[in-house]
């Protein structure tokens, strides 16, 4: 069963409720909340007055998740402290002693109420006076390192890479107007900077405005417009809005219609759209275009090239999803020695030891996975701490050090993870991720109450529908909750063992 509520706006009291984008909003006050919690608010909402027992609420909700029995009840108190509410003097949710929970507050469509425009709006851009300059720039025409040089102070001494990337977004990304009018390729650059910092939301504004404007100039079907469409797929994948992915990749695959099928843009279309579908979790329809762009980057580019490479990951990234992970190995060793062999490409390398580590963790070869896991931290330690990629690194290594029985280090470097994932909007299933194999590391040292709390957390959130990434973490943390509850049972029985023992 799942909760039948409608998506649209509504008022609850007098909060904004928008279930599409998981917020309240009361005035300036904008509230995330967990898509799970807000399934339940939607729920009490359909039948304000209505009592809706635990056990409703569990089957609305959580029918595809296994649950411990404080699930609804850590909802409620979530929403309750979004809300602002007090249970013991409610103004939106009633608890109503061994029957249940009920709206309390008024519902009320959106189509009833006055919506202020102020309030749909998403926060004002920040203005600063270094702005004129980088209009100026880019009108200009500038390279991006010299709008950087003029912008930035420096100070003696030599400044990494990752600092003045990080820099560099700072002013592109969070100085400029959403509507300042760049130019294609200024703003392909700066969403191509975002991305590798991180900031899918930010590569997705610019990439949509780079493509409107270069429609104006050269029409729906040029490469540049398939090459375009092949970026801003890959940033809705890093966002989870597969159909989206899906849709625009295979637009991008169509605007090369036109070219020959060995012709190099058109291959790599042809693999974007099959690693789209990959992570969107539709393996036959992705090993298709996957094989097929195999065969044609071989002929086109050769047997060793940094193309061949990402394809060889990706069907890597397949097989491991199919469960066939000897095959899986084999295909990512040699992804990963191309890799390494050009030039040591460090996007490439990072993806197919991150691939490596996940079957290597499935294989239950920790060890290994440890060591792989450390190699690939160094090769991420010009990055931020709270970048997505490192965050993901560190994840993979906790995991490594879970099975090696060494939980407390693991522990320490969850709790971080999560505060570090909390850092960035949109990353709750991450996050919830990180919680639940926090979960598991507590579970492993005995404190079943902690580890309950964890995994009651990332039940909120974490579902078996989405992508290929959501169904794994769905799928491991399933496994850990049948964990604790086997570990509760065997605690229970043997206290009961005890009593007994010391009756008689």
């Amino acid at each position: 069963m799942s909760v039948a509520v409608d998506e649209e706006t509504f008022w609850l009291g007098d909060w904004r409720v928008e279930p599409q984008l998981n917020r309240i909003v009361r005035g300036e006050e904008i509230v995330k909340i967990d898509p799970r919690n807000m399934n339940v608010l939607q729920l009490l909402a359909t039948r304000p007055g209505k009592v809706f027992s635990q056990a409703e609420i569990e089957e609305a909700v959580w029918s595809d998740v296994v649950v411990t029995s404080n699930s609804v009840y850590q909802s409620i108190a979530q929403l309750r402290r979004a809300l602002g509410d007090d249970s013991s003097n409610p103004r939106y949710i009633r608890t109503i002693s061994r029957r249940g929970y009920q709206m309390i507050a008024e519902v009320a469509k959106r189509s009833e109420r006055d919506v202020p425009r102020e309030l749909s709006d998403e926060h004002t851009p920040r203005r600063s006076v270094s702005l004129t300059y980088l209009t100026l720039a880019i009108a200009a025409g500038v390279s991006l390192i010299f709008v950087a040089l003029v912008l930035v102070p420096t100070t003696q001494g030599s400044t990494s890479s990752a600092a003045t990337n990080n820099t560099v977004a700072s002013v592109l990304l969070g100085e400029a107007p959403a509507s300042a009018d760049f130019e294609p390729r200024i703003l392909r650059e700066v969403a191509a900077l975002a991305i590798s910092q991180g900031n899918p939301r930010d590569a997705r504004e610019h990439l949509v405005k780079a493509i409107e404007l270069e429609k104006t100039h050269v029409g729906d079907s040029q490469p540049i417009i398939g090459e375009l469409l092949s970026e801003l797929a890959n940033v809705y994948v890093w966002e989870g809005n597969y159909a989206a992915a899906e849709s625009v990749a295979r637009d991008g695959l169509r605007a090369f219609s036109g070219l020959s099928e060995l012709h190099p843009d058109r291959i790599n279309a042809m693999a974007w759209l099959g690693y789209v579908l990959l992570e969107a979790g539709k393996y036959s329809d992705s090993e298709a275009y996957l094989s097929k762009a195999l065969e044609l980057s071989t002929q086109v580019f050769g047997d060793r090239s940094i193309t061949r490479s990402q394809i060889l990951n990706d069907m890597a990234i397949l097989r491991f999803s199919q469960a066939r992970l000897p095959e899986a190995e084999l295909l990512v060793h040699e992804a990963l020695q191309i890799a390494q062999q050009s030039d040591g490409n460090a996007s490439a390398i990072t993806r197919e030891r991150s691939t490596l580590i996940r079957i290597l963790l499935e294989q239950g070869r920790y060890s290994e996975a440890r060591n792989e896991s450390r190699t690939l931290l160094t090769t991420l330690e010009e990055l931020r701490d709270n970048h997505p990629q490192v965050v993901a690194a560190r994840d993979l290594l906790a995991r490594s050090l879970i099975g090696l029985r060494e939980y407390s280090a693991a522990e320490s470097i969850l709790r971080e993870n999560i505060r570090l994932w909390h850092q960035h909007d949109g990353w709750s299933d991450r996050e919830a991720a990180s919680s639940s194999i926090l979960g598991e590391a507590l579970l492993g040292q005995g404190r079943l109450a902690e580890a309950e709390e964890y995994l009651v957390r990332a039940s909120l959130h974490l579902r078996k529908s989405g992508g290929r990434q959501e169904q794994q973490y769905f799928r491991e943390h399933n496994a850990r909750v049948t964990k604790l509850r086997i570990a509760q049972q065997y605690r229970n029985s043997d206290a009961l063992q005890v009593a007994e023992l010391e009756g008689l």
